[in-house]
């Protein structure tokens, strides 16, 4: 592919062609016609999205959300959470920093009311270059939540009365 253009100033935007290699010869004429050439090798590559490794498909309410994956090497990783599957809706958003291995986590403690949400992820390299989100993986709030090692719904109201040294008494009201 061959492109030509006058260039009146020192800096020229090459048209985007795609991913690959490419080999780039730039020569340069003054008023009396005399050049100068000079070719060098350009390598164009997308930015992947980061990759998700652990994420929850479901949570409790109250619980936090942790979720972890990997992404170039001390690159910002952004993400979105919107309280839908609707891409109009606004979505929250924040960063965290993978470090020098690609590694990321993202601790979420925010309160979640119960519903469905949809997380998207995306990443800055060194120079700049911002990947695409990655597709919406999508997590549950369950209106549960947890006491002791038991998981009850919101509507139980659970009442603990200690009477005395030995005994206990649990009363479930499930309204």
């Amino acid at each position: 592919v061959i492109f030509t253009a006058e260039a009146k100033a020192r800096e020229f935007a090459l048209p985007i062609v795609g991913c690959g290699t490419y080999s780039v010869a730039v020569t340069a004429f003054d008023k009396a016609g005399n050049s100068v050439s000079e070719t060098t090798t350009v390598v164009a590559d997308v930015l992947e999205p980061p990759t998700v490794i652990s994420f929850p498909d479901q949570v409790l309410l109250g619980e936090a959300v942790r979720i972890t994956g990997r992404a170039e090497p001390n690159a910002p990783v952004r993400w979105f959470l919107r309280e839908s599957l609707n891409d109009d809706e606004p979505a929250q958003s924040g960063t965290v920093l993978a470090d020098e291995d690609g590694f990321w986590q993202l601790e979420y403690n925010e309160p979640l009311s119960a519903g469905t949400y949809a997380w998207r992820f995306s990443q800055r390299n060194a120079l700049g270059a911002e990947s695409a989100e990655t597709d919406a993986l999508i997590m549950r709030v369950e209106n549960f939540v947890r006491f002791g090692t038991f998981t009850v719904p919101m509507s139980v109201f659970i009442t603990v009365v200690v009477l005395g040294m030995a005994s206990l008494l649990i009363t479930l009201v499930i309204l």
